[in-house]
């Protein structure tokens, strides 16, 4: 468990991310991954201190928790990053996960010390597991290339991950 927002720590994501991998191959059933960043988090930090950032991380890590399935995984994966592993889920049912998300995010408001009210955004990357990937770091790295498409195309914003080979398309 990661001692900050109570999520499942980066290690444990791993574990259980591998067999949920193994599942969905033996199995034949979806599996999505979402890669959540807060966008301009350093700022945050920078102009309000580590306390206040660390307050809106857990802020956001609670309703994240909030908004899934019990047996969705959702933990930090370094940062302001965090990873939604969600089993049996497609591609539409992923992507409206990710933008429930996105809203839940966007409808956040943590006051600072100083009184102060942080409103956090997220852009969201979408990869569904297809054969082609042999691991679970192959899923992440094209979820997370699709949330670097949603902070290109303006953050706050869903991106999903094209079929391997294709560039990946905003939304």
């Amino acid at each position: 468990i990661d001692p900050l927002t109570g999520l499942y720590n980066r290690r444990h994501l791993y574990e259980a991310g591998a067999q949920e991998i193994e599942r969905a191959r033996r199995q034949a059933v979806p599996l999505a991954a979402l890669v959540i960043d807060l966008d301009d988090f350093k700022q945050v930090n920078d102009a309000h201190g580590h306390i206040a950032g660390d307050a809106l991380l857990r802020a956001v890590a609670a309703s994240c928790r909030a908004s899934v399935r019990p047996y969705d995984i959702v933990a930090r994966h370094g940062g302001e990053e965090l990873v939604v592993l969600s089993p049996s889920t497609s591609v539409d049912e992923a992507l409206q996960l990710a933008e429930r998300l996105r809203e839940a995010i966007a409808a956040l408001a943590v006051a600072t010390e100083s009184g102060v009210r942080l409103t956090p955004t997220a852009s969201i990357g979408v990869a569904t597991y297809d054969r082609s990937q042999q691991s679970l770091a192959a899923l992440l790295d094209d979820a997370d290339r699709a949330m670097y498409v949603a902070k290109r195309g303006g953050k706050n914003r869903v991106a999903l991950a094209p079929p391997r080979g294709a560039a990946p398309t905003a939304g």
